[in-house]
């Protein structure tokens, strides 16, 4: 008779997502998984064929609460434009370790597609700001270099800020970029060097 399975798969994926969350994926390795769930590494092996399998199921599992977190901040009526932008940064700055697995790798993933970001941030620009769609693709870009600046730099506390002064700053530089798009004579002011 088989030994009795005593450590399931959601078991083994909860060790290794937590360890992720504390100390980033590269501490991830089966005696760490092994050590964090208090058992030997074949109950590991005997559910995943290999710890690259484990890895994806926690790139998926942290996708899954980021996905958690934008789908509630939307339903709190706040735009589509501004909630993408602040659950990134706020993201960066409370899960810094899983921000940096999820954006800051070599996956290969596109995750902003995976969380439909362009079409609804493009559409709401659109809709709400009346701009076409290539000053809308503009923005958004603008703004993604913007953000994912900011988030990089909170996920490794180079810089710390409140909810309300990342809600200032984006506001800010909304405004300067829609500014800019918006004022013929921008392009033509030198930059200096």
């Amino acid at each position: 008779m088989p030994p009795k399975v005593r450590f399931q798969q959601i078991d083994i994926i909860n060790a290794a997502f937590e360890l992720t969350r504390k100390n980033g994926l590269e501490a991830i390795n089966a005696r760490s998984v092994a050590c964090e769930i208090g058992c030997s590494t074949q109950p590991i092996f005997r559910v995943f064929e290999n710890m690259e399998q484990l890895k994806n199921a926690v790139f998926e599992r942290s996708a899954q609460l980021f996905q958690n977190l934008l789908d509630a901040r939307r339903s709190d009526g706040e735009s589509a434009y501004k909630t993408v932008g602040m659950v990134y940064l706020v993201f960066a700055m409370q899960e810094p370790h899983l921000f940096r697995l999820l954006f800051l790798n070599k996956h290969g993933k596109n995750l902003e597609g995976q969380f439909n970001i362009r079409t609804h941030v493009t559409e709401e620009l659109m809709q709400k700001g009346g701009f076409n769609k290539e000053q809308a693709d503009l923005i958004h870009h603008h703004m993604k270099v913007c953000v994912m600046g900011l988030a990089t730099s909170l996920s490794v506390g180079t810089v710390s800020l409140s909810e309300e002064k990342i809600d200032e700053l984006l506001c800010m530089e909304y405004r300067a970029i829609v500014s800019y798009l918006m004022w013929d004579g921008a392009k033509d002011i030198a930059i200096p060097v």
